[in-house]
């Protein structure tokens, strides 16, 4: 097995095994995926086809197995690179010691490197472990459910901070701005202020609010009871405006009608002055218009 060789053959499986896709038959269980050669679903829980591929994967990629593999690795770039000749199954014990070497000259060097870095440019002070890092990320296996909101269920919810300064009381008042609402407008309630940066008043300023406010319910009572009054006036006046019109009707019978006054325009058209004009208004492209008085029919 050199170097050349492709390392995909180390991840077929071997005769005797079970494989994979037999291992449970389940079709609401875990799929097997014959690409790959892997369980999809490998985080199913109480799946054993899925438990014993995890752990199958597990224990290929960690301990000695994975060690050997980087040994072998080496061994292969050693010889192939011409800087020496290791066989690791035949003197593994070298090859070991070749490699441990090797790892601790290159670590060395990147030492060297950092600390010259550091004398240079400095900064060795943020490199130094401090307690909040180390607790900026904690794992634990306890179970968490979050709602919509991003919010963890059933944690005790915080009152929401505003942008504009909380609980500061100016001018000697005893509530902040908007402890009070009257009619579409926000106040202080210790004293019925709607004026903000008002200076505060106290029991004299509700009285004065209370006072107000009563003026202004007997007013709007007050206007209600003389609107029929006021409706009343209206209907007499137009009633003589309209006797007044009917009285120059009936004198200006005789004569030619004139403009119409301001008086005839608000009082509107009767039906009956509506239906003269339609029978005495003559069209302009009516042919029998011009006969209209003579006595040439006759």
């Amino acid at each position: 097995m050199g170097r050349q060789q492709s390392t995909a053959t180390r991840n077929l499986r071997i005769r005797e095994d079970t494989a994979k896709y037999l291992l449970n038959l389940d079709l609401d269980s875990a799929k097997y995926d014959p690409k790959t050669r892997r369980m999809v679903d490998m985080g199913a829980q109480e799946d054993q086809a899925a438990a014993l591929v995890a752990e199958e994967n597990f224990v290929r990629a960690s301990g000695d197995a994975a060690e050997f593999e980087k040994a072998q690795k080496y061994a292969w770039e050693a010889q192939e690179s011409g800087r020496q000749k290791i066989h690791l199954q035949a003197n593994p014990t070298s090859g070991e010691i070749l490699r441990k070497k090797e790892q601790a000259d290159t670590e060395a060097k990147r030492q060297t490197q950092r600390r010259a870095l550091l004398e240079k440019y400095g900064g060795e002070e943020h490199l130094a472990p401090t307690p909040l890092r180390d607790t900026m990320v904690v794992e634990n296996e306890r179970f968490v459910e979050y709602d919509e909101t991003g919010a963890i269920k059933g944690a005790p919810k915080k009152a929401a901070k505003s942008k504009y300064p909380e609980d500061i009381l100016t001018n000697n008042h005893t509530f902040v701005w908007g402890s009070w609402w009257h009619n579409f407008e926000w106040g202080y309630a210790c004293c019925y202020s709607t004026v903000k940066n008002s200076y505060c008043t106290g029991e004299d300023g509700k009285r004065a609010f209370e006072e107000a406010d009563k003026m202004l319910m007997l007013e709007a009572v007050g206007g209600a009871d003389e609107q029929p009054e006021a409706e009343t006036e209206d209907a007499v006046e137009r009633q003589n405006q309209e006797q007044d019109i009917d009285d120059r009707r009936a004198e200006d019978s005789g004569t030619k009608s004139k403009k119409r006054t301001l008086m005839e325009v608000q009082s509107g058209i009767t039906e009956e002055e509506l239906e003269s004009y339609k029978k005495s208004r003559l069209a302009a492209d009516d042919p029998m218009a011009k006969f209209i008085g003579n006595d040439i029919l006759e």
